[in-house]
């Protein structure tokens, strides 16, 4: 029995050497793939921004509020490896962070026992633009980031590329014959907690309009623009449908500008008092936006209450103003915005052929048909056009009546930026 027992151990043996069988083989799991995060359109953060002067302050918010996004993007770990990078492609200046900033809103403003402005800053950050953003620039996936030798070294070559470009010179433009109805804003005052925030507002435009005036712009007195609002109903009409209110009130006054100014009013100690602007300004044709501008007034300790808000208050206007003129000389410069209407248009290739006809003029940089009605006989154009309207009149008449077909051509109205012509 000796060789059975020596084959007993000889199996014993070979059963210790042989392989497991697949399905008994234990392997070390693998790191599971983290899928890439999923970020909404736009989310909101708040931020905060201290300094002594407003404007740096302002920036600071806007850069803390940018921050957050970036970290909750990027989390912090990826975020602080890449910090002297990211911040300098993507925080350095107002130009590089407020294309993502869709909307805002100045929760606080205070001066802290130090006289530093505290800025508390809410704003609805593009998020799902910003991370793409991130990921062309190499700081999201696609690998690891190299990082400069010099981390602002890229974006102070980006922006000297920018200032080096001159500037226009807006000098000789003329702006005198612009018309703009500045007006508050109705939703934001229902969102306001201070029982006085319609009077702010309305002072706010009257200051603004006195600007303005000043400076030979055609304004709209508040108190009529009031009782416009009040006997056409057109308050009941901002809330039945999608249109503002300051867009009605320029529709019914034929302003080819309008505004809507938004006050963010604080006090401190009795007395003190500091003001900070919010202005957009559109173009009535078409309610596209020209300008956004925020700009705060010092802040002031007069003997009452009420002469510190308007002091503040007034310095903003000031301010707004300043930046303001700036922007409408740019507007007229590049090119005004007209409503052109043709009435009695006998098919939709005459409709057709008007545009074509006026888009070859001189100084014409745009023509836009938005409208035709077989059954009203009528055609409407936005018109971009370097020149007052009584130019574009004047180059209509001369370019189209020569067409066949256009020979009894004629203006049937001219008001603001609307022209109004009959082919009868």
């Amino acid at each position: 029995m000796k060789w059975f027992r020596w084959l007993l151990i000889v199996l014993f043996l070979a059963s210790c050497g042989a392989p497991r069988p697949p399905e008994a083989r234990v392997e070390e799991p693998s790191s599971p793939q983290v899928p890439v995060q999923s970020f909404p359109e736009k989310m909101t953060f708040e931020g905060v921004g201290k300094a002594s002067e407003f404007a740096a302050s302002r920036k600071m918010a806007y850069q803390d509020v940018m921050r957050k996004a970036l970290v909750t993007i990027l989390g912090e770990k990826s975020y602080s490896s890449q910090k002297n990078a990211i911040d300098g492609q993507f925080l350095n200046t107002e130009a590089q962070f407020s294309p993502y900033i869709l909307q805002k809103e100045w929760t606080s403003t205070k001066r802290d026992d130090n006289g530093d402005l505290i800025l508390a800053l809410r704003a609805t950050i593009a998020t799902k633009k910003l991370r793409e953003d991130l990921q062309a620039a190499g700081f999201l996936g696609g690998g690891s980031v190299t990082q400069p030798s010099s981390p602002v070294a890229a974006p102070e070559m980006k922006e000297e590329r920018k200032t080096s470009e001159p500037e226009p010179d807006l000098s000789s433009v003329d702006i005198s014959g612009l018309s703009i109805l500045i007006y508050y804003n109705p939703s934001a005052l229902k969102k306001s907690s201070d029982a006085d925030a319609e009077k702010y507002a309305r002072r706010a435009v009257q200051l603004l309009n006195q600007e303005l005036l000043q400076n030979g712009i055609q304004v709209f007195d508040l108190e009529s623009a009031e009782k416009i609002a009040q006997e056409k109903n057109l308050l009941q009409e901002e809330a039945r449908g999608n249109v503002g209110l300051g867009l009605l009130l320029a529709q019914q006054v034929y302003a080819e500008l309008y505004g809507e100014v938004t006050p963010t009013v604080t006090y401190r100690q009795g007395t003190t008092a500091h003001v900070i602007l919010d202005l957009k300004l559109y173009v009535r044709t078409g309610a596209r936006v020209i300008a956004s501008i925020q700009k705060g007034g010092q802040e002031y300790d007069s003997p009452s209450l009420e002469a510190s808000i308007t002091a503040s208050m007034r310095d903003g206007a000031k301010k707004v103003t300043t930046e303001l003129l700036t922007t409408l000389k740019k507007y007229v410069s590049g090119g005004r915005f007209y409503t052109v209407r043709l009435i009695e248009v006998g098919s939709a290739r005459d409709a057709t052929s008007f545009a074509s006809t006026v888009s070859k003029l001189e100084r014409v940089k745009s023509v836009k048909q938005t409208l035709y009605s077989k059954n009203d006989r009528t055609a409407e154009y936005e018109v971009q056009f370097q020149g007052n309207p009584n130019e574009l009149m004047e180059i209509i008449f001369d370019g189209v009546t020569t067409k066949p077909g256009f020979e009894a051509l004629d203006l049937s109205t001219l008001r603001g930026n609307e022209l109004i012509f009959t082919m009868q």
